[in-house]
């Protein structure tokens, strides 16, 4: 199901989910299963490509994007590698297993992008995995805020909806997320998968993703330290954002739409309705 519009192409094979009991939350939150720091104390993720099958370009786009916006760093594995590390190859499908793997220490953890899959922000998508986000729907609140139509998705994909006892670090469901599929993702007959609870929000679940959006990188911003990293390398004792913003990279508050003035301290409108004014109200 790759021409769905808006959001993301569902993962083919859903293998994103094989690992789905020992990862229970949709960002991983306890230290083992996250990518650990190099002597710099940054953290820092090994990767390979498997074969040449691989967009190697759009796969350096997508890791790029990450160090733009997180504290995340991609270290390319020269020669021999005895170690935990993603290993990018043109498998069947976009999948990906979910955050840092103590298995397969030799040949490194499989993040598969077909020829279908080259598309930055389904790039950016299944790193997303591979760092330890699950995806939106599977939030523990999701009921909230989106109904699963399962009379139309196949009984053997229905685990990709599956609703998980999820830590959200205190950040709002987000229709716009990049981890989201969107309103067709794995259909059996052309009907909807899923709907906004709030009609006003449905188009949000159509709309094209050009990349993370703020919430998906206070997720993995706050699992990974990366505000504490920042407020350190810029010899800032305490942050001072405020209404779910964080301190960045350039020492200064990130703010989430709807919320304006330098420490994000004056909230105009909630979070989603800020999305639909900008995205969907031209």
């Amino acid at each position: 199901n790759w021409g769905v519009p808006g959001g993301l192409p569902a993962e083919r094979d859903g293998s994103c989910y094989d690992n789905l009991d020992n990862f229970p939350r949709k960002g991983v939150t306890f230290g083992g299963h996250l990518w650990g720091k190099n002597d710099d104390g940054v953290p820092t993720v090994y990767y390979a490509f498997n074969n040449p099958g691989v967009s190697e370009q759009r796969i350096q786009e997508a890791m790029d994007y990450y160090e733009k916006h997180t504290c995340l760093r991609f270290e390319k594995i020269v020669g021999f590698h005895f170690g935990s590390h993603v290993s990018f190859s043109d498998g069947d499908g976009c999948s990906s297993a979910i955050g840092y793997q103590f298995q397969n220490l030799f040949w490194g953890q499989r993040l598969s992008l077909s020829s279908g899959c080259s598309r930055l922000n389904i790039v950016i998508h299944e790193i997303g995995h591979a760092i330890g986000l699950y995806h939106e729907q599977s939030r523990s609140d999701r009921d909230g805020y989106v109904t699963i139509i399962d009379e139309n998705i196949p009984s053997n994909k229905i685990r990709n909806f599956r609703k998980a006892d999820t830590l959200n670090y205190n950040t709002i469901y987000d229709y716009f997320s990049v981890m989201q599929y969107g309103p067709l993702s794995f259909s059996k007959n052309g009907g909807s998968t899923m709907v906004a609870n709030k009609p006003e929000y449905h188009g949000l679940l159509v709309k094209e993703r050009t990349g993370m959006s703020f919430m998906d990188l206070l997720q993995v911003n706050t699992m990974y330290e990366c505000s504490e990293y920042w407020l350190s390398e810029c010899q800032v004792k305490n942050s001072s954002c405020q209404n779910l913003g964080y301190f960045g990279p350039d020492c200064v508050c990130i703010c989430p739409e709807g919320t304006s003035g330098d420490n994000c301290e004056t909230k105009d409108m909630e979070y989603t309705d800020a999305l639909v004014k900008m995205y969907l109200q031209l």
